[in-house]
């Protein structure tokens, strides 16, 4: 079985990029970044992919320090990967690891069937 290399450039277009998140808090970055992603047709439902990242939030923030989170959700797409990052001037709280704001958001959706 030969598998065929990607880059995150092959899923990140200038497109889904948000360089100023309009969001005060974590559900509102989270559902302005799946707004992205719905506007682009790679998601086709946004309402049971913010359902399982917010219940996936829950478990544990995906908040990795140094003003990073890395909210993701393992669902039907019907792609491959859809990636989309935000950034935050300000800051939102994203009860992270080391207690900090976050101001970059990569927002991961991919389909674990394919």
């Amino acid at each position: 079985m030969e598998l065929k290399g990607s880059n995150f450039s092959d899923f990140l277009k200038p497109s889904q990029v948000v360089y100023d998140l309009k969001a005060k808090d974590k559900i509102q970055a989270i559902e302005e970044l799946l707004d992205v992603l719905h506007k682009q047709k790679l998601i086709k439902n946004k309402k049971p992919i913010l359902t399982r990242i917010i219940d996936r939030e829950r478990l544990e923030s995906t908040a990795i320090g140094h003003g990073v989170a890395l909210p993701h959700a393992r669902v039907d797409t019907g792609q491959d990967i859809a990636v989309v990052v935000g950034r935050s001037a300000a800051g939102i709280d994203f009860d992270s690891i080391d207690r900090k704001e976050v101001h970059i958001i990569i927002l991961i959706v991919w389909n674990p069937s394919i």
